[in-house]
């Protein structure tokens, strides 16, 4: 067999192999990167159904009714956000932040109160959220270190 012949085949195999693996590498990525929004929906669901549940208990409760918990709420999310409704609170896949249709937000339960929710609730990472019933649902965060 001719030495030149043996040159291109193995080229061609190679460039072959090589186009294989960047395809399979570019689906990869794709996949990891949507499993990292499903995460970090997932944990910000645990986040807004907790507040949720509190802001309705605050407000059943009364005048004067404290409750204190901590959540987490994951890089790249924005949570406790009103619905336009007032209805619930929602968080969003910060990139979809505005988009309401979409399948990058998870929404807490129905809300027999609106809240007033403080800024500092816009962050992430480990928050102590403070729930209070002061002639009104107020929600304050504090960003935990």
């Amino acid at each position: 067999m001719d030495r030149a012949q043996v040159s291109v085949e193995f080229f061609i195999i190679a460039a072959f192999v090589f186009a294989l693996a960047g395809a399979l590498l570019a689906i990869a990525t794709s996949r990891i990167n949507q499993n990292t929004v499903l995460d970090n929906l997932a944990l910000a669901r645990n986040a807004v159904g907790v507040v949720s549940a509190y802001i309705n208990f605050v407000g059943l409760s009364g005048f004067g009714t404290n409750v204190s918990t901590t959540v987490f709420v994951p890089q790249n999310t924005i949570c406790f956000l009103l619905t336009p409704s007032n209805s619930s609170i929602y968080c969003s896949e910060s990139s979809n932040v505005n988009n309401l249709n979409n399948n990058y937000n998870v929404t807490g339960e129905t809300l027999f109160f609106t809240p007033t929710i403080n800024d500092t609730c816009n962050q992430q990472g480990w928050l102590s959220v403070v729930i209070s019933n002061n002639g009104g649902v107020f929600v304050n965060c504090t960003q935990l270190t």
